[in-house]
């Protein structure tokens, strides 16, 4: 029994001192980074403070592939979660069913509020505000050669009330959602790998350059591509939900 006893703690002793050599040292306590900038920080008078959204997660739901996953979360029950705490769960949205329906529909009602929280914003002292286009919403059906009027008048109204409120906009193309129309099968394939998907997002792109860009100033094309990529077809976490081997089958 010594002997084990005395095995065991000349392992644990082993393990003590290899594992820095081998990985690394560990991890110290403090909770925040060992800055080397003097304190406090100092920051130009044009920093850029802000917040960002994404059209799907503010707007009013509009007819993408996003709107349909919620719809269906909830028609078929879908709300639950994985093992681990944080965990997502595939084909699954975490207790969308505890939101009541107009919630669900409306999300935080941006539509009929954005300049109100604009004004707040501007109360906190931010001169930035980020967020995304709905491709949904300027183009609700593949068919569509020019954007939606009324959807172009929704965000001409935004960038305004933002600027009204000394808020710089900044925009992004592509947020995780796309038009639910978009993922209709065409020749065995969907969404980004139809043949005439970049002939749609060419569209898109051009309509909102010729209509927005005059009023724009920064832009981003695509949020976060490698959480796209990650959790919309290898986790299957994200619409369009697949689960494939690898980045290589991607």
């Amino acid at each position: 029994m010594k002997r084990i006893a005395l095995i065991a703690l000349l392992a644990l002793a082993s393990v003590a001192l290899f594992t820095p050599w081998l990985f690394g040292e560990a991890r110290g306590k403090q909770t925040a980074s060992q800055l080397e900038a003097p304190y406090p920080l100092t920051f130009p008078d044009d920093f850029a403070w802000g917040v960002a959204v994404a059209a799907q997660h503010v707007e009013h739901q509009q007819p993408s592939d996003w709107t349909a996953f919620e719809q269906r979360v909830i028609r078929e029950g879908k709300t639950g979660t994985g093992n681990q705490p944080g965990q997502a769960k595939p084909g699954h949205i975490r207790d969308l069913d505890k939101y009541s329906e107009t919630v669900r529909r409306k999300k935080v009602d941006f539509d009929s509020r954005f300049a109100s929280d604009f004004q707040e914003l501007a109360e906190l002292g931010l001169n930035s505000y980020r967020f995304s286009l709905s491709w949904a919403r300027l183009f609700p059906r593949a068919d569509m050669s020019e954007p939606d009027p009324d959807g172009v008048a929704f965000y001409r109204d935004v960038i305004a009330a933002a600027k009204a409120n000394g808020l710089e906009p900044h925009v992004s193309l592509f947020h995780f959602s796309t038009p639910e129309w978009f993922w209709e099968e065409q020749n065995g394939q969907r969404g980004w790998e139809r043949s005439d998907a970049l002939t749609h997002w060419r569209r898109y792109v051009e309509a909102v350059s010729e209509l927005l860009g005059p009023e724009i100033d920064y832009w981003c094309t695509l949020n976060e591509p490698m959480v796209y990529v990650l959790w919309g077809y290898i986790e299957g976490i994200f619409p369009p939900l697949e689960q494939r081997a690898g980045p290589a089958d991607v």
